[in-house]
């Protein structure tokens, strides 16, 4: 078999990442490649092919191997995330030559939606067509679901507190459900739990619960509640992004209460009478009252687990992009 080398930093594989490199693990080893993770320039020896996911990580495996082919995975946008936190102008800059660099010099892109394809279309003149698309996601669509949990009206948030998160606007739209919906309950999964409490402790939030699980344990909670919270503001970062919470909420049969920030979501997510979406700047009293409205409101929920059904034979689709990106990996790489 040829060789093919994942070079990357361990911080960027986590839960998040590791199922979307499986994904292109075996569209590798179907194609006839045999792909080895490094974490050193120097672990890579007589390559095929080197696969990257993160732009600077593909501009240092560049310099050393020019002229061996290449396939980088695009999950974000390295410059916008860097200006949106505030880093020093030269290391703004960096990012921003390093994804030029990247759109120009690498064979075989994935990028994870269209409007981040545009993005680059416009920012850096990329306009060749040796790119394919797959969102990011990391769990499959759960056979086990009753329908009795649809009577309650439960939220759930699964996430961090980074700025992007909006975190803040979920806590202000819940206190103001938790006093309209008497039995209405929280429950938080993340990891800043000081935090957390502080924020909840503001609101005067009453029935509220917080705690961290795995991944593997996380869709196994998640089909106990009705709602979840996946809000983001309208700036680059998230326009391009295809947050994994949205798979995680659909694979567990879980109502998101989201809003347009994320242009993915316009496109693929597709909910009908159960579209609990807000508009961006976001306000929390706004989307407080579409929930309370909709609860409010007879619904056959049925309807509500085919449309996710329909969403993960279209978008989140495993079978699918493994057939794609063999067919990108057959025309770029070879």
């Amino acid at each position: 078999m040829k060789k093919a080398y994942l070079y990357t930093d361990k911080r960027s594989l986590n839960d998040a990442t590791n199922y979307y490199v499986g994904i292109v693990e075996k569209s590798l080893n179907i194609v006839g490649y045999e792909m080895q993770t490094v974490f050193n320039l120097n672990e890579i020896t007589k390559p095929d092919l080197i696969f990257t996911i993160t732009c600077i990580y593909f501009v240092k495996s560049k310099i050393k191997f020019p002229f061996v082919k290449s396939l980088t995975w695009r999950q974000g946008l390295s410059y916008q995330e860097a200006v949106l936190i505030g880093r020093p102008y030269w290391k703004c800059v960096g990012f921003a030559v390093a994804e030029w660099l990247t759109c120009k010099m690498c064979d075989y892109l994935l990028f994870v939606s269209k409007q981040m394809q545009e993005y680059y279309r416009d920012s850096f003149g990329y306009k060749t067509d040796n790119y394919d698309m797959m969102p990011c996601y990391n769990m499959p669509l759960s056979d086990k679901y009753s329908m009795e949990k649809f009577k309650s009206p439960t939220f759930v948030y699964a996430g961090g507190i980074s700025k992007w998160q909006s975190i803040d606007v979920i806590l202000d739209a819940y206190a103001i459900i938790e006093k309209n919906i008497a039995d209405a309950s929280l429950h938080l999964y993340c990891k800043d739990t000081v935090f957390l409490r502080n924020e909840i402790a503001k609101r005067n939030i009453k029935n509220v619960s917080i705690k961290y699980v795995s991944v593997e344990q996380l869709q196994k909670e998640m089909l106990n509640y009705k709602y979840g919270f996946l809000l983001r503001e309208k700036n680059w970062v998230n326009l391009v992004a295809t947050p994994t919470k949205m798979n995680s909420y659909l694979a567990s049969y879980v109502i998101p209460i989201y809003s347009n920030g994320v242009n993915d979501f316009e496109r693929n997510i597709k909910l009908g009478e159960f579209t609990l979406m807000g508009n961006t700047p976001l306000n929390a009293q706004d989307i407080a009252e579409k929930v309370i409205s909709f609860e409010k409101q007879e619904h056959d929920y049925s309807h509500f687990i085919e449309y996710t059904k329909n969403i993960f034979a279209s978008h989140y689709n495993d079978r699918k992009y493994i057939e794609i990106i063999c067919k990108g990996i057959k025309k770029w790489i070879g």
